[in-house]
């Protein structure tokens, strides 16, 4: 609860850097924090770097605060706790680090809490290192975790309540301060905490067998479209995996917001934010990069005069040679991105069950902006899509009106991109077609959710009495999946931050074990075991780069299966051989310091023990059944 305190006040403390409106300031701020910690980081151990950056914004701060003014809005910060608390309230229901993906995400931050330098080692893979990875977002998650002086496995949990708190306080900023929409708070629920038909068909079709619905309800509306992920923003923020996609989420939203400035004002400080969040979006998550340089160019066409060159292009020119200096002279040492021709199509019913409220509220918003007879001729231009594309037929219109009325109305730009978007997976995927909807879907929802919400808010205040009953009913359809959903995900009640604490009921030799190893340094050996299970717990939770951890996403990682395969016979031979040259043979290759010998080694392997002891390795923790050995 301290922690959680601590990093409130430090929150309201480094807004005062940035010297905007108080919504504005106090995720900005913190982005910048990171982002200056994440730039020092490629010369000194992170931890320092991110210590000198905050004191010098505390610093910078306090003088401000002195000389000018304190930057600070008692309601949003208010607005912000109530939406921090309440996420934080469902991480403690169930905050174990056990399942999914979430032990990956713990150790990639583990990871660059501990890193001497960045890139950070990759936990999973010893002597690499995450630089085929955009890691920024577990820079965000630890910076989140050091302002709130708690253990990684308790900052996580804050960093991920804090993450979802941001993206609603940050939309509701947009849409009160810049937008003025009607009734943001509406709009910011109804885009962030909806969701969609599925769940609805799904909660009629259990209730009308006279069953309640279980724990894979909150799953299966982001398993709509066959052969695809298609997660919409609730589901992340309850799912709970710290992922890139969903820490780019209040990102995207505070970006969006100065996009929406430069468009109304053509403010060249909010062209210069949005270039710089641009920026971070690519560090952040990639797939978000050539979506936001697209609104950015877009923004520049719309807005040229012969004075923009003076300022915007060269801003352009800037973020062109940012991106292009971390490829290729800092860390991201990725395979090429593969472009893969798609033959599926997706089904037009089940693409009806995942958007129809979005879309319906959609054209109902472009009804009130254009001509009716514009929206028949658009309508009669997309039928022959239908031929090619099955959703082409809903989505072309919409690509038509908001072409045509893009200079008047910024969200004609979003449901521009929007529907764009949707069709990319139906001709290319990258990669694969269910990566691609997984997250061009994602940043759909939000794009095309803020026109249709303002037109939902829109439609409660209509004097029109079937108007108000329609919006009524289509909020409280909209909202059957987080009322559901909520209590079925969070099935347990822990009432703890710790996501550790799973580990000790597990086996109390590990827990401990882990907890002696967590201030040392050095490659280690544990079990590798498939992914989304117990295997590599170690490396997880100390930072402590394994021999092999998570195989099956190495393999993805790295597309190197013949190294894997020789670190997974290296790891039966430190188990299971009684021939020490052999085993000191890879523990010198590999530069292992410590071996694990606990409950999961045990349960994989036919661990011989008494041989550490001959081949020289010294005994250094024993407890419950748990043993550590180190090389010396």
């Amino acid at each position: 609860m301290i922690g959680i305190v601590i990093f409130i006040l430090l929150s309201i403390l480094i807004a005062q850097i940035v010297r905007l409106k108080y919504c504005y300031s106090k995720f900005l701020s913190i982005i910048l924090l990171c982002f200056l910690s994440f730039l020092l980081s490629h010369f000194l151990n992170f931890s320092t770097s991110f210590l000198l950056v905050l004191l010098i914004f505390c610093s910078l701060a306090l003088y401000f605060i002195l000389k000018k003014k304190i930057i600070f809005e008692w309601k949003y910060e208010l607005l912000f706790i109530v939406f921090f608390a309440y996420f934080l309230f469902l991480r403690s229901l169930d905050p174990d680090l056990q399942f999914a993906e979430k032990p990956m995400d713990i150790a990639f931050l583990n990871s660059v809490l501990k890193a001497e330098k960045f890139p950070p080692n990759d936990p999973f893979f010893a002597g690499g290192s995450l630089n085929f990875y955009y890691y920024f977002g577990y820079v965000i998650g630890a910076g989140i975790t050091m302002m709130s002086f708690e253990k990684p496995e308790v900052g996580i949990n804050i960093a991920l309540a804090a993450i979802a708190a941001f993206s609603f306080f940050n939309l509701y900023c947009f849409l009160k301060e810049k937008m003025k929409a009607s009734n943001p708070l509406l709009v910011t629920v109804f885009v962030l905490a909806g969701g969609n038909l599925y769940a609805v068909l799904e909660f009629v079709n259990t209730i009308s067998r006279l069953n309640m619905p279980g724990y894979l309800f909150y799953w299966n509306a982001t398993r709509v479209i066959k052969g695809t992920i298609n997660e919409f923003p609730y589901f992340s923020f309850i799912h709970a995996d710290y992922h890139a996609h969903v820490v780019a989420i209040p990102i995207k939203i505070l970006a969006l917001t100065f996009a929406y400035d430069y468009y109304v004002k053509k403010s060249k400080l909010s062209f210069a934010i949005l270039s710089f969040l641009t920026f971070v979006l690519y560090l952040t998550n990639s797939w978000d990069f050539p979506v936001f340089a697209l609104i950015t160019f877009i923004l520049f066409l719309l807005k040229i005069k012969r004075n923009s060159l003076k300022f915007e292009l060269p801003i352009l020119v800037l973020l062109v040679l940012a991106v292009y200096t971390y490829i290729n002279l800092v860390s991201m040492n990725i395979k090429a991105i593969k472009i893969v021709k798609v033959q599926e199509k997706t089904n037009l019913l089940e693409f009806i069950e995942f958007w129809a409220f979005q879309l319906f509220l959609v054209y109902l918003y472009m009804i009130d902006k254009t001509q009716g007879k514009l929206i028949m001729l658009s309508f009669v231009l997309g039928l022959p899509m239908f031929l090619i594309v099955p959703i082409g037929v809903l989505l072309t219109p919409l690509i038509l009106l908001s072409i045509k009325y893009i200079k008047r109305d910024f969200n004609m730009i979003l449901v521009l991109i929007g529907t764009l978007l949707m069709l990319v997976p139906e001709f290319v995927g990258v990669e694969s077609r269910l990566n691609t909807v997984f997250k061009y879907y994602l940043i759909s929802w939000i794009f095309l959710s803020i026109p249709a919400g303002i037109k939902l808010s829109e439609m409660l205040k209509s004097k029109k009495k079937y108007m108000k009953t329609l919006a009524i009913l289509l909020l409280i359809l909209c909202m059957i999946y987080p009322i559901i959903a909520t209590p079925v995900r969070h099935y347990k009640a822990e009432l703890s931050l710790n996501g550790m604490d799973f580990v000790r009921k597990i086996s109390i030799g590990d827990y401990e074990g882990i907890k002696w190893l967590k201030n040392k340094r050095g490659n280690i050996v544990e079990a590798s075991v498939d992914c989304y299970q117990y295997g590599g717990r170690f490396a997880a939770f100390t930072g402590n780069p394994t021999l092999i951890g998570w195989a099956c996403h190495e393999v993805q990682w790295r597309q190197n299966v013949n190294e894997i395969v020789k670190r997974i016979i290296a790891l039966n031979e430190i188990y299971e051989s009684y021939n020490c040259e052999k085993i000191l043979s890879n523990i010198k290759k590999y530069k292992i310091k410590y071996i694990i010998v606990g409950f999961e080694e045990r349960r994989k392997y036919n661990v011989n023990e008494s041989i550490f002891d001959k081949c020289g390795l010294k005994l250094v923790f024993d407890k419950y059944g748990t043993k550590i050995y180190e090389y010396t």
